[in-house]
């Protein structure tokens, strides 16, 4: 009966030897497991405001299209630039024709194809007016004095200036001392005129001629 009771306290001090857990240790890593949930970090949110948006999207629109421009949302960038064209496209300041030549639209230079790429992201209102531009479908209204050579309004001439469209032009404001005269191929005078003083001149440029002058008349501008 003595020897019973010695073998089953060796048993029991063989299986504490052995790495049995007590019951209180049990309880223990029972309960640090329910109060020690894992901690988790939320990743940082980052806001981007419209204005931030808009230049991503110019910026990235010009640089797919290799287009040269200066980077930089403030004054110093040509996204400030290209804001004020939409201003003036808006206001009627910037016409069709001065889009299509003078800003190189119809021409697809570097300025030119910036101009057709920006406007979709800055002033997409303004879409009419540069399809219009890059189609050709355009004319000088107005104009100022000066020596003018007759042809299609959309090429360049030796000194840089461009060919006067055919049409019938009349001063904007009242004239005094006004020369004006229409000349051929040759340079040979087909009809002139010198005003002293008018409300109004009104000439009609054929499209035979060759030369178109004015001198001291203001501005012309295209009236049919």
């Amino acid at each position: 009966m003595v020897k019973r009771v010695v073998v089953l306290v060796a048993a029991g001090v063989l299986a504490t030897a052995c790495g049995s857990p007590s019951t209180e240790d049990s309880a223990t890593v029972a309960a640090s497991s329910l109060t020690s949930p894992t901690s988790t970090t939320a990743a940082p949110t980052t806001t981007v405001s419209p204005e931030e948006a808009l230049y991503s999207e110019y910026y990235s629109a010009l640089r797919a299209a290799g287009i040269d421009f200066r980077p930089g949302s403030g004054y110093s960038g040509t996204m400030a630039t290209d804001q004020s064209i939409c201003d003036w496209l808006r206001s009627g300041e910037l016409e069709a024709y001065e889009l299509a030549t003078r800003e190189g639209v119809y021409f697809q230079d570097n300025n030119g194809r910036r101009i057709a790429t920006m406007v979709p992201i800055l002033c997409p209102d303004q879409q009419p007016i540069v399809d219009q531009a890059i189609a050709g479908d355009v004319r000088e209204t107005t104009f100022r004095g000066g020596k003018r050579l007759i042809g299609n309004g959309l090429e360049r001439t030796p000194w840089g200036n461009f060919y006067l469209s055919p049409g019938t032009y009349q001063t904007e404001k009242p004239v005094s001392d006004c020369y004006w005269e229409r000349s051929d191929a040759n340079g040979n005078i087909i009809d002139n005129n010198f005003v002293t003083l008018a409300p109004s001149v009104t000439v009609t440029i054929a499209p035979t001629d060759s030369g178109f002058t004015a001198d001291g008349c203001g501005i012309w501008k295209l009236v049919e």
